[in-house]
């Protein structure tokens, strides 16, 4: 048995030529005792070659396009009468978008990215709106987009018990988790914010916990959780040594602490939720109930005026639109198809990005304290779900 390329139609990145590991863990071919040519899909877990369904699609088998197969990977055998028999595949790169995790895997892709920039889009959006009225704002147009979008094409909108699980939730995602935030970030760096929100999942496990039918903490979990808060008491003190607390930062961190809880409880309840409106659709009601929460307040609270300028204005339309329209969409939808164990890796890219960006724009510090203790809190997490059951998406 052996595989070779048909030409020209796709040509193969040099890890993934045929005979290479990542090719070979989709598909190897062999012959068995008998001569006769057999399929043998190791590393798939499948007792023969699939004609339907998920690793159907995901190899790209049983289809065609444009009325031909892709000249992609050929697969000859030999049999003992000396003639070759060919079967041709799609090519992987035109099969994964068919790929039932696909758009979820893209979508948790959009949060780790976008959500990472929105840090910086906070920080300068505060130098120009006053911190009520930029979270309110900031939903209540993205919210208003999305829902006038779904009465358009006629999608369904909730209604009843499942708008009030919306509203709920969405107030308390974001409008108590984004307006913690963006207080915050008048007090500490946008890069050090998203490093503390790291510690989220320590309230998601925790209140799995609590809820009824959740996993029970166990000691190893226990032992994540409060390694991950010595990584964060690092942040909180002056230096390793501890002269001292800044109290910007300790005010900064239990604010958004107070945050991070009203998130991963929003978060939990509406995935626990049923209901018949597609998960888009949803956190468009949420985006609007929270808008529309914080506005009474917004009016009502003198805050400093607001102050125009187009760096302001431009970021408050980056957070309309990457923050809050692509990047909330993206997060409710992969919520909805993903377990949270995967859907949770998002705080570390955004970290990362929110750390990379505030030093190139605002030459934010980030010294081996704050690498020491985003490794801890990294650590730590990592007990966590090591040790954590993995939830099954529904």
């Amino acid at each position: 048995m052996r595989c070779r390329r048909a030409w020209p139609a796709f040509s193969w990145p040099r890890d993934m030529t045929p005979g290479r590991s990542r090719l070979h863990r989709h598909a190897a071919f062999r012959s068995d005792n008998t001569g006769a040519g057999t399929t043998d899909w190791l590393r798939r877990g499948l007792s023969k070659e699939p004609t339907a369904g998920p690793q159907a699609a995901l190899l790209g088998i049983g289809s065609r396009r444009g009325g031909r197969r892709c000249r992609g990977l050929v697969a000859v055998r030999d049999n003992p009468t000396g003639g070759k028999d060919r079967r041709r595949y799609r090519c992987y790169a035109e099969g994964l978008p068919r790929h039932p995790l696909f758009k979820p895997y893209l979508a948790l892709g959009a949060v780790c990215f976008f959500w990472g920039t929105t840090y910086l889009g906070i920080r300068m959006s505060l130098e120009a709106f006053p911190p009520l009225m930029l979270v309110s704002v900031r939903y209540v147009v993205s919210g208003a987009i999305l829902l006038a979008f779904a009465g358009a094409r006629g999608i369904y909108v909730p209604r009843g018990r499942e708008l009030a699980a919306a509203c709920f939730s969405g107030f308390l995602t974001l409008g108590v988790g984004n307006g913690a935030l963006t207080f915050t970030e008048l007090l500490i760096p946008s890069g050090m914010a998203g490093l503390i929100i790291t510690t989220q999942p320590f309230w998601m496990v925790g209140f799995e916990a609590l809820l009824p039918g959740g996993e029970r903490l166990h000691a190893p979990t226990i032992g994540g959780m409060a390694i991950g808060l010595l990584g964060a008491s690092l942040l909180v003190t002056q230096g390793v040594g501890g002269h001292g607390i800044d109290r910007n930062v300790l005010h900064g961190f239990l604010l958004l602490e107070v945050g991070l809880a009203g998130w991963s409880f929003g978060s939990i309840y509406q995935r626990r939720q049923a209901g018949k409106a597609h998960p888009v659709i949803a956190g468009a009601v949420q985006q609007l109930a929270a808008g529309l929460a914080l506005a009474p307040f917004a009016l009502a609270i003198h805050e400093h005026p607001i102050h125009w300028s187009a760096r302001g204005v431009g970021a408050l339309l980056y957070l309309v639109c990457f923050g809050s329209i692509v990047g909330y969409s993206a997060y409710v939808y992969a919520m909805d198809r993903l377990p949270v164990a995967i859907v949770s890796i998002y705080p570390y890219v955004n970290a990362v990005v929110a750390v990379a960006l505030g030093w190139l724009f605002y030459r934010e510090s980030f010294g081996r304290r704050e690498a020491l203790a985003m490794a801890i809190i990294f650590a730590g997490v990592g007990l966590v779900k090591r040790y954590s059951r993995h939830p099954v998406a529904g």
